[in-house]
């Protein structure tokens, strides 16, 4: 049982930093093992028109959206997985980020784990991992990939929630007491494994100290005519 984490920076990477860290052959063979990553992808980025619905389904991507709720279907359709023993590839900021550094983690992770325990009653695997440089690769805005960058993937050791498990089969409150305290290990596991990692670069417009950004206060520079 498998659930695997990463923070965004870049929409680059996945499948493209997946399929750098699982030999090919593991790819060419999932009829056979069925065990290539489940993701999820926001429906306004992924299934925009039928031609890229069926691109992403084929690539076991499931669709949700933004705004709905943990209770959509969807976040259902995720735990299941999980609880079948499938790996699912989350990002738990729910976004891409970047301003170079983690966001705040959505209580969606802990509503997917808890749901994945009570439905198959065992510990999902939870394997965090961060990456840098994919900003310099495909960075905001880009439709290009840069080729000739260098990516650094750091990946930590399992997150240990066996002590929270057992609250995952209470209801109401209790229950989503639950989901936050496992999302807030999740997130102390990423933000440990980040300070480690080498830094990534901020995509954000750069703001002087009045709020303005640079572009804004920049000083015009007079023209040859001039």
């Amino acid at each position: 049982m498998r659930s695997i984490m990463h923070v965004r920076c870049s929409t680059i990477d996945d499948p493209f930093v997946i399929s750098a860290m699982v030999p090919w052959s593991y790819f060419w063979t999932e009829h056979r093992h069925h065990g290539v990553r489940w993701a999820l992808c926001a429906k306004e980025i992924c299934y925009i028109n039928q031609f890229l619905g069926q691109f992403f389904q084929s690539g076991k991507t499931l669709a949700i959206e933004r705004g709905k709720g943990l209770n959509q279907p969807v976040m259902r359709v995720a735990a299941q997985r999980v609880a079948h023993g499938d790996w699912l590839h989350v990002f738990p900021e729910g976004r891409v980020g970047y301003a170079g550094t983690m966001g705040a983690f959505k209580w969606g992770i802990g509503k997917i784990v808890c749901d994945s325990i009570r439905s198959g009653q065992q510990l999902p695997l939870i394997l965090p991992f961060y990456h840098s440089g994919l900003a310099n690769i495909l960075p905001k805005g880009s439709m290009a990939p840069r080729p000739g960058n260098e990516v650094t993937i750091n990946v930590g050791s399992l997150i240990d929630i066996s002590d929270l498990a057992p609250r995952c089969n209470c209801e109401g409150k209790e229950l989503q007491q639950a989901w936050k305290e496992i999302t807030s290990r999740i997130e102390d596991a990423m933000r440990h494994l980040e300070s480690q990692s080498v830094p990534n670069k901020s995509q954000m417009p750069r703001v002087d100290k009045e709020g303005e950004s640079a572009a804004e206060v920049a000083p015009k520079l007079p023209s040859k005519t001039e």
